[in-house]
């Protein structure tokens, strides 16, 4: 298996002590309707394809640690990296003020919503889908990063269109 080249890495003026990407279904080794590199162990792939996937993303990605693998729920809660102890976590988003922790979320049709404040100290991922925009976790994050306010540090743009499915429950939110 060699390292997939469609991951996309963010254009964007992060500090060079902060690195984001996001994989691709390309690159693992799930067969059937979970083909190719899925990492989701909720979603009833064969687990021990999952943990390879997942170990194949370590290894090919240089992290630096085992990522904290969220129970996302579509909810508000935020993981702090420094109180993890290995268990599984269900939030949405995980935030770091510690070098060489690694903020993970998995997304199908929602968005990894990246942070980092400007001297690549503070660093957060977030996953949100609709409810998450509407909830929203944002105001946790701010919180748990006491020491300044984080901040995007350039501007960015999604890539291609967002389609959201909008009912009454979603419509009255807003």
């Amino acid at each position: 298996m060699s390292a997939t080249t469609d991951w996309i890495t963010p254009d964007w003026p992060a500090p060079a002590t902060v690195r984001a990407l996001s994989t691709s279904r390309s690159g693992g080794l799930s067969t059937g309707v979970f083909a190719s590199l899925n990492l989701g162990a909720h979603v009833g792939d064969d687990p021990e394809l999952v943990a390879q996937n997942r170990q194949l993303l370590q290894q090919h990605a240089s992290l630096p640690a085992t990522p904290a693998w969220l129970n996302q729920v579509h909810g508000t809660q935020v993981l702090d990296l420094a109180k993890w102890q290995g268990e599984l976590v269900s939030a949405d988003a995980s935030v770091s003020q510690q070098s060489d922790q690694v903020c993970l979320v998995m997304t199908a049709d929602c968005l990894p919503v990246l942070f980092c404040d400007r001297q690549g100290r503070q660093v957060a991922a977030a996953h949100a889908g609709w409810r998450g925009l509407c909830v929203a976790c944002w105001s946790k994050l701010w919180q748990l990063l006491l020491n300044q306010p984080m901040s995007w540090p350039g501007s960015g743009q999604l890539s291609g269109q967002l389609h959201l499915k909008w009912g009454r429950k979603s419509g009255r939110l807003f």
